[in-house]
This record gives C-alpha cells, sequence and structure tokens, in this order.
C-alpha cells in the first residue's frame, strides 16, 4: 500500500474534526485542567488530575524524553504533554501533529517559543532531522478505516512503525497507547461508536500492532489498563452530568445525550474488557534487517555478524575514492557553465553576513574543491565584490575528511579568488538529510552524484537482485517512495539553510523514462549494468557455496535513480511548502559517456580498463559491503573484487558504465 493509499486508509481530518472540534469550552466542562482527552494512570484515591499528569509522566520516561533536544508527539490534542515536555522535562523542542484546526489553535495560544504544533497527519509529516524520542497518545484508534481487511490495516500501520523508525536514532524510543479490540469480536461491538462518535476509525487487535510493527521495533514493555480507562471514562461521565445544563447551552441536548451515551458504553465496554488499553514501549531496531527467519547462525556467524542492507557509510577513503572517481568528475565538468551561471544570478549580500557555499557530499574533496574554485572564479567576475567568504564542505561523519583537509593544503588546491577576498574553509560531518547551517545563512548549494543514496533502506522483501533499478511493481514503489521522502526532506532543509535569492544547484544520477534521451526509445538508468555486472558476481559466489543463498536475498544497495518527473513532484505539486520556497531555474536530463571506457577504446589496453572500473566500483561500494554482506570476511570481500575484474576482463563490452543524469537549478523565493 503506497502512501497515497495509506491516507486514504486513515480516517480524514474531517473525521478526526467532527469529534475533536465540537469546542473548547464544552470539553472544558468535563476534562481535567491540562485538557487531556485520554485514559489517565490512576491510583488508589486518586483524582483525574493526578491520573492525567501520572500517564504523561509515564510516556515521557518510557520514550526516554526527559532533557532530549526534540520530540515528537503524534495525536497531541490540546498539548498537555508538549507543555510537560518543554516544563517539567527540559525538552528544547516539542512537536505536536493534529488534525484538528480548534486544537491546533488552542495550543499556538500559549505562545511558548519551545512547542510547535502542526496541522498535519503523521503520512504528510516530512521533518527535516530526527527526533530524540517519540509518543502517540489515543491517535493510533483513528489509523485505519472499518471496511479494511485485517491485512490491509496492518500494512497501514506498518507504514507508521516504518516512519517512526526512520524519525529516531539508533535506540529511540516510541511510547504508544491505544484502544484496541479486547474479548468481543469486531462484528459485536456497538456500531455507535463507528456511526456517531468515531466515524471512519477502526480499533487495532494487538496482534495486529505486534504483526506491523515486528520488524521495526522491539516491544520491551506491555501492559493493559483496561480498567483505568474505566476509571478515566466514568469521571468524565461524572463531570459533564454535573455540568450538564451549562453542556447543553454550548452545544445541544442531542450532542450532549450523545456523549453521556457513548461514555456509558465505553465504562461497560472497558469493565467487561471488551476493550483494552494498551500502554506500549518500543525501542527502534537498529540491525533492521537481521530481524527476518527464524535467526538461525550461518556459516558459523551469529545474527549479530550477519548484516544485511544499511544506509550508505560513506565512500572508501584514504585518497581511492579521489582517485577512482573519473565518472563522477565528468558530473560535474559536464555541468561546470550551469554552475558558474548559478552563481551570477545569486543577488550580492546587503550586510555584514558572509558569502557561503556549501557542497552536500564532498567525499575527499578532489571533485569538490573544483566544483567549488568554479563558484569562486564566477563570483570574482561580478561588480559587486563579496567581502568575506565561507566554504563549507558537507559529508557523512564516517568520510574521509582527513583526506579532504590534505587536498586542501596541498600544492594547487588551495581555493583562491582573482580578487583576494578573505576563505574561511569549514567541514561539516553530518547527513544531508539534516539541516546543516544557520537558517538563512547560506548563498549558493551544490549536491553532485550523491543524492540517489537512501537515509535509510526501504523496507522490502527484494530477493531477486541486488540494485532497485531492476525492481519492478511494489518494490520499486517502496524504493522511490523512501526516494520522494529523502528529497522532500532534503530540499526543506536546504530551504532553511539557503538565503532568499540563493541557488541550489543538484546533479543526481536518474532515470530517463521514454522519450527523454535522443536516440532511446525506452526506460534508462544511470549505471544499471555496472550493478548487474556486482550482482552476478555475488550469484557466482552463490553457486559456489562461499555465500550464503538467504544473505544474498536479504542485502541490497540503498540507492535509487529517480526520473526528472518524480524530483519535480515535490517543487511543483499544488499544496507542498516547497512550491513556495523554490523556483525551478533548470531542469535536465543528460547521458553521459564512460570516461574509462572511452579510454579503453582509444588505447586497447584491456588489463588497465579492468583495473580502473573495478577500483572505480570498489571506490564506493567496499565501505558498505565491509559493513554489511563481508562483514568480517576481508578475504571474502577480496575474492569478491577479483571476480569483478575477472568479468569485466572476460567481456569488456556487456558492463559499460553508463551514466544518466539529473540537472537541476533552484532559486530561493
Amino acid at each position: 500500500m503506497n502512501t497515497a493509499a495509506t491516507a486514504q486508509a486513515c480516517a480524514s481530518a474531517q473525521a478526526i474534526q467532527y469529534h475533536y472540534d465540537l469546542g473548547n469550552e464544552f470539553y472544558r466542562l468535563w476534562l481535567d485542567s491540562s485538557m487531556t482527552y485520554s485514559c489517565g494512570l490512576w491510583e488508589a484515591d486518586g483524582t483525574l488530575e493526578e491520573a492525567q499528569a501520572r500517564k504523561i509522566d509515564h510516556h515521557i520516561r518510557e520514550a526516554r524524553a526527559a532533557g532530549g533536544g526534540r520530540v515528537l508527539d503524534i495525536g497531541c490534542g490540546w498539548g498537555g504533554t508538549l507543555r510537560s515536555l518543554v516544563g517539567a522535562h527540559g525538552v528544547t523542542r516539542a512537536v505536536g501533529l493534529t488534525l484538528s484546526q480548534t486544537q491546533a489553535t488552542w495550543i499556538a495560544a500559549f505562545g511558548h517559543p519551545r512547542i510547535e504544533v502542526r496541522l498535519e497527519s503523521w503520512q504528510d509529516h516530512a521533518p527535516a532531522e530526527p527526533y530524540d524520542a517519540i509518543i502517540s497518545v489515543g491517535a493510533f484508534e483513528h489509523f485505519a478505516r472499518p471496511e479494511l481487511t485485517g491485512a490491509q490495516k496492518v500494512q497501514v500501520y506498518r507504514e507508521f512503525f516504518e516512519r517512526c523508525h526512520g524519525w529516531l536514532p539508533p535506540g529511540g524510543r516510541l511510547s504508544l497507547q491505544t484502544i484496541a479490540y479486547g474479548n468481543v469480536p469486531k462484528q459485536q461491538m456497538h456500531p455507535f461508536f463507528s456511526s456517531e462518535i468515531f466515524p471512519e476509525s477502526d480499533l487495532p487487535t494487538l496482534t495486529e500492532i505486534a504483526q506491523a510493527s515486528a520488524r521495526t521495533f522491539e516491544v520491551i514493555a506491555l501492559r493493559n489498563d483496561a480498567e483505568d480507562y474505566r476509571l478515566t471514562c466514568q469521571s468524565w461521565l461524572t463531570r459533564l452530568k454535573s455540568h450538564r445544563a451549562q453542556a447543553v447551552a454550548l452545544v445541544g441536548e442531542a450532542a450532549v445525550s450523545r456523549y453521556e451515551k457513548y461514555l456509558a458504553l465505553f465504562v461497560l465496554s472497558f469493565r467487561t474488557r471488551a476493550m483494552h488499553l494498551l500502554r506500549i514501549t518500543l525501542r527502534r531496531n537498529d540491525r533492521l534487517f537481521d530481524q527476518q527467519g527464524d535467526h538461525q547462525t550461518t556459516h558459523g556467524q551469529s545474527s549479530d555478524t550477519r548484516a544485511r542492507s544499511a544506509a550508505s557509510p560513506g565512500m572508501k577513503g584514504e585518497g581511492f575514492y579521489d582517485a577512482h572517481s573519473d565518472s563522477q568528475k565528468l558530473a560535474l565538468v559536464s555541468a561546470q557553465a550551469l554552475i558558474a551561471g548559478a552563481v551570477r544570478r545569486i543577488p550580492p549580500l546587503t550586510d555584514s553576513r558572509p558569502f557561503t557555499i556549501v557542497d552536500y557530499g564532498c567525499s575527499e574533496g578532489r571533485n569538490s574543491l573544483m566544483a567549488v574554485q568554479w563558484a569562486l572564479d564566477a563570483l570574482a567576475g561580478q561588480e559587486d565584490l563579496q567581502p568575506t567568504i565561507c566554504v563549507v564542505h558537507n559529508d557523512l561523519p564516517t568520510n574521509n575528511f582527513n583526506g579532504l583537509f590534505r587536498n586542501l593544503g596541498s600544492t594547487g588546491c588551495c581555493l583562491e579568488t582573482a580578487n583576494g577576498c578573505p576563505i574561511y574553509v569549514f567541514a561539516a560531518g553530518r547527513s544531508f538529510y539534516r539541516q546543516i547551517l544557520p537558517s538563512g545563512s547560506a548563498s549558493f548549494g551544490l549536491s553532485s552524484t550523491a543524492l540517489h543514496w537512501l537515509s535509510r533502506p526501504p523496507v522490502v522483501h527484494f530477493p531477486e537482485h541486488t540494485y532497485s533499478g531492476w525492481a519492478r511493481g511494489s518494490v520499486r514503489e517502496a524504493f522511490a517512495a523512501q526516494s520522494r521522502q529523502d528529497l522532500t526532506t532534503f530540499l526543506s532543509c536546504r530551504a532553511q539553510e539557503t538565503r532568499p535569492g540563493g541557488r541550489l544547484v543538484l546533479l543526481m544520477l536518474g532515470r530517463a523514462d521514454a522519450g527523454e534521451l535522443a536516440g532511446i526509445d525506452g526506460e534508462k538508468i544511470s549505471g544499471l549494468m555496472t550493478t548487474e555486472l556486482m550482482n552476478q558476481v555475488l550469484i557466482e559466489m552463490v553457486e559456489d557455496g562461499t555465500l550464503d543463498r538467504q544473505e544474498y536475498h536479504d542485502f541490497f544497495y540503498p540507492t535509487y535513480c529517480p526520473s526528472l518527473a518524480e524530483v519535480l513532484a515535490p517543487l511543483q505539486e499544488p499544496g507542498s511548502p516547497l512550491v513556495e520556497q523554490f523556483t525551478v531555474e533548470h531542469a535536465e536530463v543528460q547521458a553521459l559517456p564512460c570516461p574509462l571506457y572511452t579510454r579503453y577504446r582509444q588505447s586497447g589496453n584491456l588489463q588497465e580498463y579492468a583495473q580502473a572500473y573495478t577500483a572505480f566500483i570498489r571506490a564506493f561500494s567496499e565501505p558498505l559491503f565491509a559493513q554489511t554482506l563481508f562483514r568480517g570476511r576481508a578475504r571474502l570481500l577480496e575474492n569478491y573484487y577479483a571476480g569483478v575484474h575477472s568479468r569485466i576482463a572476460r567481456s569488456p563490452q556487456a558492463f559499460v558504465h553508463e551514466q544518466v543524469q539529473l540537472q537541476l537549478v533552484l532559486a530561493r523565493n
């Protein structure tokens, strides 16, 4: 089920507002002072206020949220948990999601600088950076509609858990509270609930939650507090009846009678355990692809050493990537004029801020320094000189920044301007799927041959191949959805960092759809035959018994080459905030030749070609292989690259590396 289908499977905003937008004054009559509309956590002889405060503290404690930098509350209600997070529990920023306009307005009226409320669903949420913890209380009940089958409900819940997994750091926790079906089948439940109180909503079962979360989270605590919800509903009902005349004046006799019936039925349902109240503590599964099958060992390895796919750890260091990245260099060279033109169109700064240039995905810096120098040269030709220039080279924390610094200090690589403007160079070790710089500080950004790497592998079963370019149907859709989410996150972060009038140049490995490239009738995907070469060597290793078949089936590269239409979608679709933030100045698909194969055709030196091509593959693939498929098996890894070399030497024309490059220039509005 794709994201659009999932959105249709959940209760609509109108259905949520039907129940929750009846009016704040009405709910204030019978909720506690914090306006918390979910089950409390009771102790003997306690009050409703005490039970609700205890419940909020319970979820903050279980999520390990206290003192965190960023905490997300999915289904934040009137903001009781948000206020507690930034108040007593010292959270730096608390973000709440709700579909109720009334609740959002109520929270916004707090005027608290560390509380952010967003009128959006979890399906539409695209945070610029991860959260330290996630809490969701009383929202899960609205994630599935009554007409869905059990399998369809599980798929919706699974997508929710996958999203939460992607928003949390390693070891991060999700504290979840939801009503669930108990010892009475769904078919025997009173229809009043779905027709009159919670339209378009269906309760989960504990089994459905367990199935949906199994691969992405580990359940570390579970409690059924049905009795607590009976006490909560009884307290609400008593308070509503004691203020009945005021309630009728606010919302009318029919609405008050409906709520009295609903609360009385809830009291009965929790007393008889027809419904359960589940409080579940879940911890992010950091070995996502180790949670398959029966956890049996393979070739004497424990499941701890049998890693599958993972996010990219970066490129091969110690100068190796620099020495073997000619194809990546060609991608930049083909866009030199595009880069220079984009820089020249940036309006000069009118204050004392430096003109800041950022390369997102710099690796060891050979290609990055070349492109940055082009930008500096374009600046030097302008009449309005920039007084100070800052250059920021960004890559993952695992990147070989020592190589970058050596390049910066070497002869011929020192950045300079013709007019002598001072240049200050920095490095930022952080994923570019998070904000790198202070808001509004960047003037020019560049990312080249980096955005095809996904922030995390999609949760799919893809045994047929190891590269998404060969995927079809729902598997390709899963890769495309992750790519779309990542690209939206990347662009949202850049929108925060880039000043008005700034420019962003994106050079991406991509896919040309039919008719986009002259002389090519069908689809053309960047590097497709390179990945087929790599895949065939893995199959050989499976067939000769040196690589376990299940390990091969479970592994794939966390990459996706999108089409130009897929990249432009979040920048052009009505309703996307990126439409207001960026203007697309240039968008083009290009086919680039393989410089290695071009040299081979000129020289005829087959061994040189095979060695250079193998080194090119090794430069981008070895770090990922070393931590996943060949972890702890260095000799087997060497055998793999020997197999790659052998296949190239046997069939030099069969696996030519061809690039399809997407070129975009974006102007910050």
